[in-house]
């Protein structure tokens, strides 16, 4: 997944929240009214920061857990993001509340290990469990470049 979390590459590549932007996190899909089309029965969020690499059930849960953290901390809901984050300064990115998701799985075990709270979502069997795999497939991909580590996901999965 790392390999296209990346700006534009119609992946998300920034935490976002936007409309029809396929490289926001999440996506507020179109909608039409062509033949009469209701927009309300046709609306659909897609999260773009997973594929078919991700443990499916461990995914929905993570989703599912951190939309209930929002509702039981009374979270805002993020603003609607409108333009390319790549390109914009820091201090709006700042402003608009976006972050870079990691961009590699080093990188992503860090942002797990250094959030407690997403961390409390689990025991502590399951997270050293976690972490162990995570960084046994670190070690089964080092010096690996990107061609040959696709490759030897491809085979996997």
């Amino acid at each position: 997944s790392y390999l296209r979390l990346k700006p534009h590459t119609w992946s998300a590549g920034w935490t976002s929240l936007a409309e029809q932007d396929r490289e926001a996190a999440l996506r507020i899909c179109p909608t039409t009214t062509l033949g009469g089309g209701d927009p309300a029965r046709q609306f659909n969020v897609e999260f773009r920061a997973a594929d078919a690499t991700a443990n499916p059930y461990l995914a929905l849960a993570v989703i599912i857990r951190a939309g209930l953290e929002g509702l039981r901390r009374k979270l805002p809901a993020p603003p609607l993001v409108r333009g390319d984050p790549e390109t914009m300064t820091v201090p709006e990115r700042k402003a608009a509340g976006l972050r870079r998701l990691p961009d590699s799985l080093p990188a992503a075990i860090a942002a797990f290990e250094a959030d407690p709270v997403v961390r409390g979502w689990f025991t502590s069997e399951f997270t050293e469990s976690f972490l162990g795999v995570r960084r046994a497939e670190l070690a089964k991909v080092e010096g690996l470049d990107p061609a040959a580590i696709c490759a030897l996901y491809g085979s996997l999965y």
